[in-house]
């Protein structure tokens, strides 16, 4: 869990640091441009703007990061929680087989 949720679990190098970064930095920009979104809607101003805005808001780059902001939001719950979903981390024993490629190096 703390591998992937840190960057480390998927690819060697630095791959995996940066694909964790590109998830994190989509969500920032997907908080910020929706907000924006919604006060200029709320407000009814810049309305030329405001379909830009959400056309970048919602483009091909943000779909492309759901997959690190789903391994992202699911271990950061397993490493939230602990005291609940800490005994069910430590039984779960997964074989080195299907591990990825950089737990072989």
């Amino acid at each position: 869990m703390r591998d992937l949720h840190y960057g480390r679990g998927l690819f060697d190098g630095d791959i995996s640091l940066l694909i964790n970064d590109y998830g994190a930095i989509v969500l920032t920009f997907l908080a910020m441009s929706g907000y924006l979104v919604y006060y200029l809607i709320k407000r009814k101003k810049h309305a030329k703007f405001t379909r830009s805005l959400i056309k970048t808001h919602a483009n091909i780059f943000a779909i492309i990061a759901i997959i690190p902001l789903i391994i992202l939001a699911i271990t950061g719950v397993f490493l939230d929680h602990p005291p609940l979903l800490g005994k069910f981390m430590k039984s779960v024993k997964i074989s080195h087989s299907v591990l990825p490629p950089v737990y072989d190096s």
